[in-house]
């Protein structure tokens, strides 16, 4: 949004037609008359005749008059002129002047004028001096706490309102202010950064920040300022883990495809994705929003890393991905999956070989030799197999050899006996274990557990999902409550069986909270439409298989009753994050549906009222994404309101 739409005074009514905060109801519509006949007579352009009706009639109404007048000067002809122009510096600056001599001699409303006057200054004028745009901010910010002056809004709204609303219109003006006052900055930081004037753009944030205004105004002026920069890594993040996924579900065995997909999503994240987060951590790097994304993207690409190695062996793109997730990586718990896949990284190739690429300087007389060695060798092997060049690891290799044909023969009995969906899985690991003790190129864990120096890795592809038992399903959320509900027993929906990994759980961080939050209502969302639409598939991009076939149930059940639910969520109370030593985070939660029955009209044959629903909700982390894994409804979950069956 441009700076001048985002001000409080371009369009302000009194502004518009001409007229001072004292005009009387009939001084605003002759004035409204006279403007429309000479807009009318220079060729009636439409957005004119627009903006003339709208300050009619926003003056017209008494609150918003109320408004209109916050926004423009109140002190008559001396010292303020009616048309003053805010871009000329030299009447400014006599104003300004005048008006800072009454304040201090105690003149509240001197003291907002000055405010007005200072600050639609540099808005309109494009000035980039980030010390005018503080001391502007600073003006309004002793308005926004001055109570002489909140008292002459208050006796002004007693004039024009009833007295049972003057509390609520003064209580409004004086909470939405630093909102509206602090919008051009956000879009002032904006338009910097969309022009890539980011030190520019850094300071204006800055003065945001410090300009003393309460936090939830603050916040949203700094998520207005990153919106755009937000919105491109969004999307970049989005496309590259549309390819990723495509390349681990469509197109294995085809390697050609195979390739083209990974690098792809690989070229996309680097080019697309990093970039616009670096700068938002630039900006403000201990930002949740900024924090929870970067911590996203980092997740995606140690998921990439892997597959870039694993699928392509190319060791110079995993490692650039993987370097990327360790320095983008914010919680406790990427960073240790991105240093697990890293440690692996470094077995299965030569060390000194990832350290050179990594930046790292081993003073280390034997590291030394062996990065020379690797230097020197580069023509005769690179990528994964260039470490083979080495007689001192070929040496190894020799002597670990028997051990490695019994881990293969053991391996070959094991995989005998597996089904087809489980193979992958345990044949992936198995290699894993074997490139890490003889140090060969092998798979790298997409995940790894760490207990005492037992690193245990993950299988590399995902096991093919089997369709839920009736004791292993997964709750789904709002429907599947509000039949739950329907029966008086809102805890009969079962819950799928943990994984225990024998940890205590922990509060999660800030920005997994904020991630965490993010991913359920989104979710809830998605499964309003899905139970709309009767439409499973649609809950996919923040749900687990499991909580997808459990939706696909659900939506059996209802169109085999030739019903679909309707169903709102009017609100959600978050009280507590949990993580425990799996990753998993645990999220308690009330929240409150609009729930109601149709028939294939559309006809309501149910409403169900208000429910409120207490759940604990469980996620976890795939391909950097949080998704619904279960869902466990509490026995306290109780219908509020009234429902009823037509």
């Amino acid at each position: 949004m441009p700076v001048e739409e985002a001000s409080p005074y371009a369009a302000n009514a009194f502004r518009t037609l001409g007229l001072s905060v004292r005009a009387s109801d009939r001084d605003v519509r002759r004035r409204g008359q006279e403007r429309r006949l000479q807009i009318s007579l220079n060729g009636s352009h439409p957005a004119d005749l627009e903006r003339n009706r709208a300050a009619v009639a926003a003056l017209g109404h008494p609150a918003h008059r109320l408004r209109e007048e916050l926004y423009a000067v109140h002190l008559p002809l001396d010292p303020v002129p009616p048309a003053i122009d805010s871009a000329d510096t030299v009447v400014v600056s006599s104003v300004v002047a005048r008006l800072a001599r009454l304040a201090g001699g105690g003149s509240d409303e001197a003291l907002h004028d000055l405010a007005v006057i200072t600050h639609a200054s540099v808005v309109e004028s494009n000035d980039l001096d980030v010390g005018r745009w503080s001391s502007a901010l600073s003006r309004w910010r002793e308005v926004w706490r001055n109570d002489a002056f909140w008292l002459r809004v208050r006796l002004r709204a007693e004039a024009l309102v009833d007295d049972g609303a003057v509390d609520a219109i003064v209580g409004a003006l004086h909470d939405e202010l630093p909102a509206r006052v602090l919008a051009p900055s956000a879009a002032m930081v904006a338009g910097l950064l969309d022009s890539g004037r980011d030190s520019e753009a850094v300071e204006h944030y800055a003065a945001i920040l410090e300009s003393g205004f309460p936090a939830d105004a603050v916040e949203q002026a700094c998520s207005t300022a990153m919106a755009g920069l937000r919105s491109q890594a969004n999307i970049a993040i989005y496309d590259a883990r549309q390819l990723l996924e495509t390349a681990r579900t469509d197109m294995v065995g085809d390697s050609s495809r195979l390739s083209l997909a990974l690098r792809r999503a690989w070229a996309r994240a680097r080019n697309d994705a990093i970039p616009p987060i670096d700068r938002m951590r630039r900006v403000d790097q201990d930002r949740a929003e900024v924090r929870a994304l970067s911590d996203e993207l980092a997740e995606l690409l140690r998921s990439l890393g892997v597959r870039l190695y694993n699928a392509l062996e190319d060791g110079e793109a995993a490692l650039a991905a993987l370097l990327a997730a360790e320095r983008l990586a914010t919680s406790d718990f990427v960073r240790q999956h991105v240093a697990e896949n890293l440690r692996a990284f470094r077995s299965n190739l030569a060390p000194a070989w990832v350290d050179a690429r990594a930046g790292v300087e081993r003073p280390d007389p034997a590291s030394t030799v062996s990065a020379s060695r690797g230097e020197s060798l580069n023509t005769q092997g690179t990528g994964a197999w260039q470490g083979l060049a080495n007689p001192d690891v070929r040496g190894l290799i020799w002597l670990l050899l028997p051990t490695v044909v019994v881990i293969f023969l053991a391996a070959r009995s094991i995989l005998g006996n597996m089904s087809p969906q489980q193979q992958p899985s345990a044949a992936t690991t198995v290699i894993d274990a074997v490139g890490t003790s003889s140090a060969r190129p092998g798979p790298l864990a997409p995940t790894a557990t760490v207990t005492g120096s037992l690193v245990t890795a993950a299988a590399a592809e995902p096991v093919a999902s089997q369709p839920p038992s009736t004791q292993d399903v997964v709750a789904g959320a709002s429907a599947a409550a509000a039949r739950a509900a329907d029966k008086s027993d809102s805890n009969n929906v079962p819950t799928s069986k943990a994984a225990s990994c024998g940890g205590e759980q922990n509060e999660a961080d800030s920005a997994t909270e904020f991630a965490i939050k993010q991913a359920i209502l989104e979710y809830d969302q998605l499964e309003e439409q899905a139970y709309l639409q009767l439409e499973a598939s649609v809950v996919r991009v923040r749900a687990t298989e499991a909580i997808v076939a459990h939706v696909a149930s659900e939506v059996a059940y209802w169109k085999a009753q030739g019903l679909r639910p309707e169903s709102r969520l009017i609100e959600a109370k978050f009280t507590s994050f949990l993580r425990d030593c799996s990753g998993r985070v645990q999220a308690e939660v009330t929240e409150t549906w609009k729930v109601r029955h149709l028939d294939r009209a559309g006809r309501v044959v149910r409403d169900m009222g208000e429910l409120v629903i207490p759940q604990t909700i469980t996620l976890v982390r795939e391909d950097g994404r949080w998704m619904l894994d279960r869902v466990h409804f509490h026995e306290d979950g109780k219908s509020v309101g009234h429902a009823s069956s037509n």
